[in-house]
């Protein structure tokens, strides 16, 4: 049952779903459940969505949900404007590999926007159980409406050492009146943390934020690195059920083969391949995956079309057939 519905910004509410009596949920933090809608307006069918708990796993009689609205999103739609307190809602889970692995005392944990669910969760749940964790806590936005739960973050700094928040805007308006932090999360995160050697992060929030989505932000990394990066989620993956898949993109065939051949050493699941960015005919594409073809001992996702700086054509069914066969 919805015990409570917060309007936490113009775009984002929090929801308190109390469970049946007598019953309890057994989760870790940073895990999350299914959330299903019902049938409304022109949407005829239930449908659900993964939404990440925010609350404590001691708060086992009840779950905390935050939950931006997705434009046309069909179960945010229905959360943010059909969704009224003491309805009852179905929930499964929890799932997730989301959760503390402990592996290093020190914590940077990065969130934006609805990001915050799963980082709270491991916030309140480390400071209960006084784990010897010091966390440091990014939380991003674009304008100052788009912060929220401010008063709790400060709240749980001044009463724990161990634990350091910093918001910062990306976009600052004149009337916010900003006087903090000022940049994209990630940038911020590196004028304060410098190297991440013997630390741990935790990060949820918009795939821009999470991962670089601009072959210009590939392009600032050397050979080096991102062969080193291979390795490490390589090494990171291993003994866990999820399946690796790494990319062997090049600007040519020359340069897409070092990739290839060092992740051959390192035995994923799957690789992935785009174009190359100097690619100008299908012919270009044949010859580039042919040779990778030539290379690989495991599945090949092909990326139809190339990143930023790719102007070639995109792959046509009839060229993927060919490679296949």
């Amino acid at each position: 049952t919805i015990e409570s519905i917060t309007q936490w910004t113009h775009d984002i509410k929090g929801l308190r779903l109390k469970l049946p009596p007598g019953e309890t949920i057994t989760f870790k933090a940073g895990q999350y459940v299914n959330f299903y809608s019902k049938p409304y307006a022109k949407v005829k069918e239930s449908v659900f969505r993964a939404y990440s708990i925010a609350s404590a796993p001691s708060d086992n009689q009840a779950i905390e949900l935050i939950i931006r609205q997705v434009p046309e999103g069909l179960c945010t739609t229905y959360v943010h404007t059909m969704l009224k307190e003491g309805d009852p809602v179905t929930i499964s889970g929890p799932y997730g590999e989301f959760h503390l692995h402990g592996e290093n005392r020190n914590l940077i944990m990065i969130a934006g926007g609805s990001g915050l669910a799963p980082i709270r969760s491991l916030v309140l749940d480390i400071l209960e159980k006084k784990l010897d964790l010091d966390m440091t806590f990014f939380f991003g936005a674009v304008t100052k409406r788009d912060l929220f739960d401010l008063d709790e973050l400060y709240g749980l700094q001044a009463s724990h050492p161990n634990f350091h928040f910093v918001p910062a805007l990306s976009k600052p308006l004149p009337e916010d009146n900003w006087e903090g932090e000022v940049g994209l999360i990630t940038d911020v995160v590196g004028r304060h943390m410098g190297s991440g050697e013997s630390k741990e992060a935790y990060l949820c929030g918009s795939p821009g934020m999470i991962w670089p989505q601009s072959g210009d932000s590939v392009d600032l990394l050397t050979t080096e690195e991102k062969l080193k990066g291979m390795e490490v989620l390589a090494q990171t993956m291993r003994g866990r059920r999820s399946a690796l898949c790494l990319g062997v993109q090049g600007k040519d065939t020359e340069e897409m083969l070092i990739y290839a051949r060092h992740v051959e050493k390192l035995a994923p699941t799957a690789m992935i391949s785009r174009p190359p960015d100097s690619g100008k005919t299908e012919d270009d594409l044949r010859q580039y995956w042919r040779a990778l073809a030539g290379v690989a001992k495991r599945p090949v996702i092909i990326q139809t079309f190339g990143g930023a700086m790719y102007k070639g054509p995109g792959a046509s069914v009839k060229l993927l057939i060919d490679l296949g066969r």
